[in-house]
């Protein structure tokens, strides 16, 4: 049938093919066998660069994941005092406040808002690991505030400078005041601080806190002294944020103060 016929030529076509093929694959073994002596040299590149490139990854990836263990602030923190003390005591000073830190990390409360678990890990207990260690090796307390506040400032300082580079242009306060209210809302919420908006307008971006979830934790750990650290930081950070932004706080709760009266207003 016509059917037969045309499954008969393709059969002699593959046939046909198979053999050419054949041929040509046994000329291909042969010259490879004649070319082996010249090859083994590029394979064995080959595999020396494989071996180099997988020990750098795995370096790398070490490295990565050294460094997702450390403490907050770390790095920064035993640079300060290598400049201070010398590398041998700042890297003795920098093991002993991760040592505290990750005990104070075990033994931390459970905190259900996210937000406030960054402020928990990433700000509060390093600073407080590192209160109490420089206190505990000094016996002065005072001291010890006076150091932490230079190291958290030393710490944020890449961040000022990122900040005060937006505060040179002319819309800064409008930026201001309009990304005080969803940041407020999305970093610092209703679980941790009771908020007052006072004003938001053209002139004027104020607004009053009422309790604080930095002042209430740091006196659960009965240091709430170290609670000034950071109302510190506020002042350094927005004192000289913008020449457009004048930045006045009358009190704050850790200084005593019924609340902690935040006000930015237009200088434009």
């Amino acid at each position: 049938t016509q059917e037969t016929d045309w499954i008969s030529r393709i059969d002699s076509q593959i046939l046909s093919a198979l053999k050419g093929q054949g041929s040509i694959l046994r000329e291909g073994a042969d010259q490879s066998m004649s070319n082996k002596k010249k090859a083994i040299p590029y394979y064995a590149l080959s595999f020396g660069v494989g071996v180099m490139a997988g020990f750098i990854g795995g370096v790398i990836a070490s490295n990565r994941v050294s460094a997702a263990r450390r403490m907050p602030n770390a790095i920064n923190w035993q640079r300060y005092l290598a400049r201070e003390r010398g590398q041998i005591e700042a890297t003795c000073l920098t093991n002993h406040v991760e040592s505290r830190y990750w005990l104070l990390f075990c033994e931390r409360p459970p905190v259900v808002n996210q937000a406030l678990r960054d402020h928990l890990n990433e700000q509060i207990l390093p600073a407080l690991a590192l209160y109490q260690v420089l206190r505990d090796c000094t016996g002065d307390q005072e001291a010890a505030l006076m150091a932490v506040e230079e190291m958290v400032a030393e710490a944020n300082r890449s961040k000022l400078r990122a900040v005060s580079f937006i505060g040179q242009f002319p819309f800064f306060y409008n930026l201001l005041r309009r990304m005080t209210p969803s940041t407020l809302s999305r970093n610092f919420p209703p679980e941790g601080w009771q908020i007052e908006w006072v004003e938001n307008s053209d002139e004027s971006v104020a607004f009053n806190i009422h309790s604080c979830f930095y002042l209430d934790t740091l006196k659960e750990y009965g240091a709430p002294e170290l609670t000034q650290v950071f109302c510190k930081m506020d002042d350094i950070f927005y004192e000289n944020i913008s020449s457009s932004v004048r930045w006045e706080r009358t009190g704050t709760l850790a200084r005593g103060d019924q609340v902690c009266d935040f006000r930015w207003t237009s200088a434009g």
